[in-house]
């Protein structure tokens, strides 16, 4: 590109947020941060001005050059540039998926958030603590999860609940989205040891701030008043009955959701709110970032090798960003070795007795012709083996495949 060059942009988004601005191209997803003079030189070209006479108003206003090739450069990266010089630019690299506008859920989100709906929400999750007060032996508890004797039926019952459960959160996180108009995507993905689903609304940051709560907490909202809603109808059922002791199943799986939300150390829906009332871009990725330099330097000067010139990448984010980096540096460290032991210590075990007793189920049915038990052990072992399956597809997939930019 040359001073007489001319950039047409894409159609994006400006909104001005805690002294940058959050430039959008909606129809891609992309969203990033840029300085209040890089919004100046989006508008001159925007206005057709030529790249040459850009800088020139810059260092007018401004009384600096600006390096305007690498900041086109970056332009070009993310997929904002449409064409140069009357060029169209090969994009199609840089774009990525925006999602599907769920317009189906429209009608469901003006219902779910409306105030009739926020009441019974508030009246279900206020009964449920009365009814536990004056109902103790409804109190959730993970021994209710293995609720009957057969170890398939607990496994499936469990399994298809959970899915259903997790399948509504997201729906309520979908739901919150489309009330703003923003598009959405679901994938599988994971979290330490764990296989979760997500909801991504990149075009979340085109939202004020105090609306993207809604977003943030649709999810466990849900939770709260499904938990409300499986404690009174446990309650209203005999202690022995087999629907009563599913639904203390259920309720236990639910506090388990809901407790897991609650991990900071992690990218969870609680996270995303903190991330947001800290003022912070990527809380998670940037603190990683910053953990990974200080290891490094640690190792070096352990192995008595000199410094190199390594750059903080603290550096190139906001500096009101560098204090909860390194507060969240401090919860995500412990956070995250004690999942990994917690896992260890009781899923590890899990694992090892579910074999073992299937196992026992499949052969022991196999020898005395009790195949109704060793159909209970093989479906059992199918149904685990089918989600650890899925949980290292996953896992080797998000390692392989290239990062979003």
């Amino acid at each position: 590109m040359d001073p007489d060059s001319r950039v047409v942009m894409h159609d994006l988004t400006f909104r001005h947020e805690d002294g940058e601005v959050l430039v959008g191209r909606p129809e891609t997803g992309v969203f990033v941060a840029i300085p209040e003079i890089g919004a100046e030189i989006l508008t001159m070209l925007g206005n057709g001005m030529p790249i040459g006479m850009v800088g020139d108003q810059l260092k007018l206003a401004h009384g600096a050059d600006v390096d305007l090739d690498e900041f086109l450069d970056e332009l070009l990266a993310v997929g904002f540039v449409k064409a140069v010089d009357g060029h169209d630019t090969a994009d199609d690299g840089v774009q990525q998926p925006a999602g599907r506008e769920w317009n189906w859920l429209a009608p469901a989100a003006a219902v779910i958030f409306s105030w009739p709906a926020n009441a019974l929400w508030l009246a279900i999750v206020a009964a449920a603590p009365v009814i536990l007060i004056i109902r103790p032996s409804v109190l959730p508890r993970p021994g209710e999860l293995y609720w009957t004797s057969s170890s398939s039926v607990v496994v499936m019952s469990t399994t298809a609940f959970a899915v259903v459960a997790v399948l509504s959160h997201e729906a309520a996180h979908l739901a919150a989205a489309r009330s703003y108009g923003i598009t959405a995507r679901l994938s599988l993905s994971t979290r330490l040891g764990d296989l979760v689903m997500q909801t991504r609304a990149t075009g979340l940051w085109n939202v004020p701030r105090r609306q993207r709560y809604r977003f943030y907490l649709a999810g466990m909202k849900w939770d709260l008043f499904l938990l409300g809603a499986v404690i009174l109808a446990r309650a209203s059922l005999a202690p022995a009955a087999s629907v009563s002791r599913f639904l203390g199943a259920a309720s236990a799986l639910l506090v388990l959701q809901l407790a897991w939300q609650a991990g900071l150390y992690t990218r969870t829906d609680l996270y995303l709110v903190v991330m947001d009332m800290m003022r912070c871009r990527n809380l998670f990725g940037d603190t990683v970032a910053y953990l990974r330099f200080r290891a490094g330097t640690a190792v070096r000067l352990i192995r008595g090798r000199p410094r190199t010139a390594r750059t903080n990448p603290l550096d190139a984010i906001p500096r009101r960003e560098h204090a909860w980096i390194k507060v969240y540096a401090f919860l995500m460290v412990p956070g995250s070795i004690a999942a990994v032991g917690l896992a260890v210590l009781f899923g590890v075990p899990f694992i090892v007795h579910l074999i073992r007793s299937t196992g026992h189920e499949i052969i022991s049915g196999s020898v005395h012709g009790r195949w109704a038990m060793a159909a209970d052990g093989a479906i059992t072992i199918i149904f685990e083996g089918s989600f650890m399956a899925l949980f290292i597809v996953t896992f080797i997939r998000e390692k392989t495949r290239p990062r979003d930019r």
